[in-house]
């Protein structure tokens, strides 16, 4: 008994080992980068800042409220709000990257996926081009990101599921209560008819449904309080004409943006389409091994450009690389798991997966020219 203690007791001093250097690597990450960023520099981010600053309810932006309440405590503490900006966006990037990693190292059960997929993410220039501009992206690149590693958690945790699903709706409904993008997102709901071994149940399937409802409704509580703390006003987030006037506000048509596209912007960025080429090569080469309650987060990146090219179909719309920040930490985390195939893995499939990357890149090489032609016809 006392052996069977001991062993178990050393086994988890790497893992404290590892969640100390995570704890270190945020902490270093938030302030160094927090050091380096700049301010606001678009109407956006100013508007928000604005807003909360003087505690204005706005109807227009009513799904952008949790992110502006998120900046109210760096408010507080920093009390020039270009300080306390930069701090907030610092704050946002570096504990998505410790999601990200955590995703990465549950999905591969590995640690070099999860280096290399904190790599890919701080690779990415849509991220970290302009540092400080603390858009309503990131916040839900942040919420989006959590509830990916939470989803990859619950399927591990037979003892803590109900608060683990719980949290899910919350994190979910917290993002959308920060923008519309993160709505491809509930996707993974539907992973819940695939978490039993034994194929899809009815029961447990809509137990878990209830748990994550009820974190969404622990969330708009939330969201109310927040509204009579800060505006004083517990209704503003439920009055039918605040929300018909923020639909209104977002049903605005942009300006028509001919020969130009989401596939366009992400072939254009080398780092973006290297992540989407290894993301894709991903979905191929473990298709047999991963489970399809994991695979479920295969469709969260196509159901993102989906739902972005579907938004442009009621008239010319506004085509902005920046919408596709929440779904690149996911994607970093997927196309890391490429990696597992060099950690006991067969070299037919490590042969299989350079053949496959790089025939993606053979595709964009020659195929860029061709798209660019037919979408300016």
């Amino acid at each position: 008994m006392l052996k069977s203690f001991a062993q178990k007791k050393f086994s988890s001093i790497p893992h404290l080992i590892e969640i100390i250097l995570l704890a270190a690597l945020f902490l270093f990450t938030w302030q160094w980068i927090a050091n380096h960023a700049g301010g606001p520099l678009f109407y956006d981010e100013l508007l928000y800042m604005n807003t909360a600053v003087n505690r204005i309810a706005d109807p227009t932006i009513i799904n952008r409220y949790f992110h502006i309440y998120l900046f109210l405590p760096f408010l507080e503490i920093w009390a020039n709000p270009l300080e306390a900006v930069r701090y907030f966006w610092a704050f946002l990037a570096a504990a998505t990257g410790v999601f990200v990693y955590t995703g990465a190292r549950l999905m591969s059960r590995s640690i070099i996926p999860g280096l290399v997929a904190l790599l890919l993410y701080f690779s990415q220039d849509e991220i970290f081009r302009y540092p400080g501009v603390a858009w309503s992206d990131f916040t839900v690149m942040l919420l989006v990101t959590a509830a990916a590693a939470v989803y990859l958690l619950i399927i591990r945790s037979s003892k803590h599921q109900a608060q683990l699903t719980s949290l899910l709706g919350m994190l979910l409904y917290l993002a959308f209560r920060s923008k519309e993008t993160s709505l491809p997102f509930a996707i993974l709901l539907i992973g819940f008819i695939f978490i039993e071994e034994s194929g899809f149940l009815v029961k447990p399937f809509l137990k878990r449904l209830v748990w994550a409802v009820a974190g969404a409704a622990a969330g708009l509580i939330l969201m109310t309080l927040l509204d009579y703390i800060v505006l004083g006003d517990i209704l503003f987030s439920l009055r039918l004409n605040n929300i018909r006037e923020h639909m209104q506000f977002n049903l605005v048509s942009g300006v028509e943006q001919i020969g130009y596209n989401y596939f366009l912007m992400i072939s254009d960025k080398l780092e973006m389409f290297n992540t989407f080429l290894l993301f894709a090569v991903s979905a191929v080469i473990l298709r047999n091994t991963q489970t399809r309650y994991e695979k479920t987060l295969y469709l969260i990146p196509l159901a993102t450009i989906s739902f972005l090219v579907a938004s442009l179909l009621r008239g010319p719309g506004i085509i902005e690389s920046r919408y596709l920040i929440p779904v690149l930490p996911l994607l970093c985390i997927l196309a890391a798991q490429v990696f597992r195939v060099c950690i006991g893995e067969k070299p037919g499939k490590i042969i299989l997966s350079a053949v496959l990357y790089l025939a993606g890149l053979f595709f964009l090489y020659h195929s860029a020219e061709v798209i660019i032609t037919i979408s300016q016809k």
